[in-house]
């Protein structure tokens, strides 16, 4: 069996203010986000185009990536990178049935969103407009959505509970 979705969900952030990072955590923090993600494009791009069928990319990206906050420059700057290299990506690859998007992800109930702060976390929580983190099941439903929608290629979904709208 081949696969007919590839999704890089490479996450890594580094609290820091840029000018008090050391160029190692620089160095790592665009080798997982933007080195990571062209190596998964350049297989999966290869390999759905040697199969001459149709295949579906989905890239993670962060509602930082458009709303950065103190402490996360180069992390949103590699997300802002991400959404702006689906557009291309999906562009180059639409004549090759190969649609490219990402989801622009706010806080869920998981993975990053448990490295922020203990003091922070209601907060945060409150000033989200639906005052909850987004469900695995949630982000699972609008992976789906991309996969199972041909028609859809070269957008950046977001999930956020509302937190772009303010």
């Amino acid at each position: 069996m081949t696969p007919d979705v590839i999704i890089n969900m490479s996450v890594q952030n580094e609290d820091g203010f840029i000018h008090k990072q050391y160029n190692a955590v620089a160095d790592y923090l665009i080798d997982i986000n933007i080195t990571g993600t062209l190596n998964i494009l350049r297989y999966a791009i290869s390999y759905f185009r040697a199969r001459n069928k149709k295949g579906k990319i989905i890239l993670c990206s962060s509602y930082l990536a458009d709303r950065p906050v103190v402490g996360t420059g180069i992390y949103s700057g590699c997300k802002a990178f991400t959404d702006s290299l689906v557009k291309t990506v999906a562009l180059e690859n639409v004549k090759y049935n190969i649609t490219c998007n990402s989801i622009r992800m706010g806080y869920f109930d998981g993975g990053l969103t448990y490295k922020i702060p203990e003091k922070f976390f209601n907060t945060l929580k409150e000033s989200i407009p639906m005052k909850r983190f987004g469900t695995i099941d949630e982000l699972y439903s609008a992976m789906n959505f991309l996969i199972e929608n041909d028609y859809v290629t070269g957008t950046n979904l977001v999930i956020d509970g509302g937190m772009s709208l303010i």
